[in-house]
């Protein structure tokens, strides 16, 4: 018994692109319908401002890759949450009509915007213990985008997490050293 070896079939760049192109005006012009149903992204409904944006840059860019419609991503949102997210979902679902409503929706009723005095008293709230610094510092720069633009300079910024920091690493590397962010 003898096994058949494939043929190998050897291309030119050109007849390569010229196939690939063919394909894809294939695949667009066919009647394929995007949708969330491949999407692996899920919400909860847990009330935690990075988790909700996170989930909320997930779904549009997969939105976007897809090239699912308005229309489309608003129906399927469905398939996208879970738990108390979708128990809400299947509340106000018929007063939202548009996409960015949705988001904004979501936003609203699971990580509403922070004011500046509870950004702070979470930020100072606690001091690094086990987690790495850059773990450390990655969290505290996202609570201070919850703050006004241009509320304070790098440099005031740096002050506060660097104060934050666990005395070990605060006697390895003095706060002179640190220019930006990216150096801490």
């Amino acid at each position: 018994m003898s096994e058949e070896k494939p043929e190998l079939m050897v291309m030119t760049q050109e007849q390569f692109t010229t196939l690939i192109n063919k394909l894809s005006i294939t695949y667009e012009g066919s009647q394929h319908k995007s949708s969330f149903t491949r999407c692996t992204k899920r919400y909860d409904g847990e009330r935690n401002h990075n988790k909700v944006e996170e989930f909320i840059t997930n779904i549009s860019i997969y939105k976007k890759i897809e090239k699912i419609t308005d229309e489309d991503a608003l129906e399927g949102l469905t398939l996208l949450l879970t738990g108390q997210a979708a128990t809400w979902w299947s509340g106000v679902r018929g007063e939202i009509k548009k996409w960015n409503q949705a988001l904004d929706a979501i936003r609203s009723a699971f990580a509403p915007k922070m004011q500046p005095h509870e950004v702070y008293l979470e930020l100072f709230a606690k001091k690094q213990t086990n987690e790495t610094i850059d773990a450390f510092v990655c969290d505290k720069r996202a609570l201070l985008s919850h703050l006004p633009a241009k509320r304070h300079k790098e440099e005031e910024e740096l002050d506060f997490v660097y104060g934050l920091l666990n005395i070990r690493f605060k006697k390895e590397i003095p706060r002179y050293e640190i220019k930006s962010f990216s150096e801490l």
